[in-house]
């Protein structure tokens, strides 16, 4: 057996791990490992500046991320359960038959040591108060660290929001509040709540 170069390690391992495409900056030595990859079923992009090779391969993910949460959505706003465990259609008249009202939480992880928890505490219990149905707390994470590290909390501040037990927003760290409230609102509508 011949050596092998780490250009085909590294297809080899793409492969196996179900990369189906790659984005690049055409150029030696890109071109030979590009070669390598599109012989290996594996599409190769490529671009002659970086920066729009990252801004394309971000947009698939992008892409699939906003698709996934409006599928958890869409599931609130088109089917409804019956009691014998059926689900119907329903045309998207109404998200519930049984008359209760959809729980919709919002739970933010933060630190009183933490100004940037601090004062987003402060923005979503003003925002709350503009949408009573809306179940809010604040939990410090100092005593909350076990359910923080059950839910995959790495830091502080975070916020999740939950419709019928169904995650649907979740920002941690640098964030804009305005723009996750925006799209929880959103969600909001989508699911039903048409009161906001």
């Amino acid at each position: 057996m011949g050596k092998i170069s780490g250009a085909e390690i590294l297809v080899t391992a793409l492969k196996k791990n179900g990369v189906k495409r790659i984005y690049g900056v055409v150029g030696i030595p890109v071109t030979d490992f590009a070669r390598l990859a599109q012989n290996e079923g594996i599409d190769y992009v490529g671009f002659r500046r970086e920066d729009a090779a990252v801004n394309a391969a971000g947009i698939p993910t992008s892409i699939v991320l906003n698709l996934a949460d409006t599928c958890k959505l869409l599931k609130f706003k088109r089917e409804v359960w019956y009691d014998d465990g059926e689900s119907m259609r329903d045309g998207g008249e109404s998200i519930r038959n049984d008359g209760e009202s959809m729980r919709i939480e919002v739970k933010q992880y933060g630190s009183e040591t933490c100004a940037p928890c601090v004062a987003i505490r402060r923005k979503l219990e003003e925002w709350q108060r503009a949408h009573p149905m809306v179940n809010y707390s604040y939990l410090p994470i100092e005593d909350h660290q076990e359910e923080a590290a059950q839910k995959g909390i790495l830091s502080v501040p975070t916020v999740i929001a939950v419709i019928d037990g169904t995650e649907v927003v979740r920002e941690s760290g640098y964030f804009s509040l305005d723009k996750m409230l925006a799209r929880l609102e959103r969600y909001m509508k989508m699911a039903g709540e048409t009161e906001l």
